[in-house]
């Protein structure tokens, strides 16, 4: 074993090693950014070199396992060795491994870290975050909450964590049976059967929701329901906007005529500056919650954030798919990039939100340092104890529909309203101003069933000048035309906000 970083963790495993009269491993040497630490020995091991040593000392020393040992945030380090030892062309197979950090390792009984292979978190150039439920467990305390989307990745940690901060009952909406019958399981399995109400149907259904909130009286509204791959609603523009935006509205609207206390709507970082019909679509349910804002006693708030690890669909587990089938790997260009955050932290963050929020705001969550999904693809080839292009073959597929290059959190020129927690913002004042008034949201519903592709996408390019979606080329019923958008119903009403975004 390889044991990176010469402080004090790597110290600890090494002592740890040494007194283990039944370990199977052996540490041949250090290796360590810190120079005055190269020539030196630990307990008789020597420290060999930095990190542009990696390979030669794993060809040269026969190792099997590079250990990262060290305290800081190691994303951008474990990123660095594995992309040196993949770009040596060494035939040495190795399996890269770390540990938790002493921090981690304080609130143990024994200081004894626990070697575990590294995952694709630990590739995130990332911080921990701090996050103190305390505020959130004392505001929903034996109130009910209702979570959409609940058997969704994010719908499903929001109920796994708001479960455990004490509430009276949770209910579980969810259109898709089969999540919801695993989430149902999972959760009775845990002790909560006392604590659920697993509802099967959809946000539209106006009749459903009158009886879920005169029967169950939720606090909160908790709203991870959508349609959510970019793709799929690239070719379905009626689609996302029916459920992303118009089913908002009609669960928003619902939520304010029962006097809910805070309702809280899962955006995401494409909606900022849109190129995606779903970018845009939820885009255009900010604006129809900053519409209904005011109106009542009800908070309505948005938060903001990118991708989120091991969902579905998620770049992840596609990679690992591929990676299990043989390759190739297939990824859309050499220079894109992408904000990653783990499922737990960012659902932690979002309730976070909804306790501090006053009503009006979008949240936009720090997503640390972006990834390059060449990168990405590069390490989970080396993670699988693979050779990148030799093993495995990366293949470049180009951009697809409604892609960037690069997703932003920020536009240019906005401000960062300060919120209290160090990683939630708050979004430019003048964008959260944007509204739909019922006119045009009337509108929206006419152009979701009547099937013409052109003028709903006509429309969205009027309501968010921002979105570079349309016009565009294609197939099906009213694709094809270049024609500009017609004049903008919206235009009389056009806030400074949406003038600015027609600006950026």
């Amino acid at each position: 074993m390889l044991i990176y970083g010469a402080g004090d963790l790597g110290e600890a495993v090494l002592r740890d090693l040494q007194r283990s009269k039944g370990a199977t491993r052996k540490a041949i040497c250090f290796l360590d950014d810190n120079a005055l630490k190269h020539g030196r020995s630990i307990h008789g091991v020597p420290v060999l070199g930095g990190r542009d040593r990696i390979a030669r000392v794993i060809e040269d020393k026969e190792i099997d396992e590079v250990l990262v040992a060290v305290n800081h945030s190691r994303g951008k380090l474990i990123t660095d060795l594995m992309q040196v030892y993949a770009a040596s062309g060494i035939a040495r197979k190795v399996e890269f491994k770390t540990l938790p950090t002493m921090d981690e390792l304080i609130s143990k009984t024994r200081l004894v870290p626990d070697i575990r292979k590294i995952d694709v978190s630990d590739l995130m150039h990332r911080r921990i975050v701090d996050i103190n439920m305390g505020l959130v467990k004392a505001s929903i305390k034996d109130k009910t909450l209702l979570v959409t989307g609940a058997g969704g990745t994010i719908g499903g940690e929001l109920c796994r964590q708001v479960l455990a901060l004490g509430p009276k009952k949770v209910v579980l909406l969810e259109n898709h049976n089969t999540a919801l019958f695993y989430i149902d399981k999972e959760l009775r399995e845990k002790g909560y059967a006392g604590h659920i109400v697993s509802v099967p149907g959809d946000i539209r259904d106006e009749s459903l929701l009158k009886n879920i909130f005169e029967q169950c009286k939720p606090a909160w509204v908790l709203h991870a329901a959508a349609h959510k791959h970019v793709a799929l609603m690239e070719d379905n523009p009626q689609e996302a906007v029916k459920n992303n935006t118009l089913g908002t509205y009609i669960l928003a609207k619902t939520a304010a005529a029962y006097n809910v206390e805070r309702f809280l709507f899962i955006s995401t970082d494409k909606a900022v500056r849109p190129t995606s019909v779903m970018g845009a679509s939820k885009r255009l349910a900010e604006m129809v919650l900053r519409s209904l804002s005011g109106k009542s006693s009800t908070k309505f708030m948005s938060v903001r954030f990118g991708n989120v690890l091991g969902s579905s669909g998620s770049v992840v587990k596609i990679f690992q798919e591929q990676i299990l089938a043989g390759g190739p790997l297939t990824v859309t260009h050499k220079d894109v990039i992408r904000y990653f955050m783990t499922t737990e932290e960012a659902v932690s963050l979002v309730l976070n939100a909804c306790a501090l929020g006053e009503g009006g705001e979008i949240f936009v969550l720090n997503m640390g340092e972006p990834v390059k999904i060449l990168d990405l693809a590069r390490n989970m080839i080396v993670l699988n104890g693979l050779v990148p292009d030799k093993d495995i073959e990366i293949k470049f597929t180009g951009l697809k529909p409604g892609e960037k290059m690069y997703e932003e959190l920020f536009r240019d020129g906005d401000i960062r309203k300060d919120t209290g927690h160090s990683d939630i913002f708050a979004a430019v004042p003048g964008e959260a101003d944007s509204a739909l008034s019922e006119e045009q949201l009337q509108g929206l519903k006419h152009l979701s069933t009547d099937g013409d592709i052109t003028m709903m996408l006509a429309k969205i390019k009027e309501l968010i000048p921002a979105y570079t979606g349309w016009p565009r080329k294609g197939k099906g019923k009213g694709e094809g035309s270049e024609a500009q958008p017609r004049g903008s119903e919206a235009e009389p009403r056009k806030t400074k906000g949406e003038m600015g975004e027609e600006a950026a």
